[in-house]
């Protein structure tokens, strides 16, 4: 899947349980760019916009970016910007 549109449950409610017991309300899907990754070490490819891995060792994780398309839970994709709480994060100094 990488260099492919991913969608990335946001989640706005639990039943407040953990485990096998926990459920949670997915309020939508935020739309994120699978540039790279890396699962346990033993899966690997490299980002597509860097071309290293994004983490090393017997790390999990992902590299890409959020797009501004948002899937409602109910239906179809949705155009345009929808407040979700998030704010742009970036480097300084």
């Amino acid at each position: 899947m990488n260099g492919t549109v991913v969608y990335v449950p946001i989640f706005d409610n639990t039943n407040g349980l953990t485990g096998s017991n926990g459920s949670y309300y997915i309020q939508r899907y935020a739309a994120f760019f699978l540039s790279g990754y890396s699962i346990n070490g033993q899966y690997q490819q490299k980002s597509l916009a860097t071309n290293k891995y994004p983490c090393s060792g017997q790390a999990t994780c992902i590299s890409g970016w959020f797009l501004n398309t948002v899937a409602v839970t109910g239906g179809g994709v949705v155009g345009g910007t929808v407040d979700g709480g998030l704010e742009v994060v970036g480097l300084t100094g």
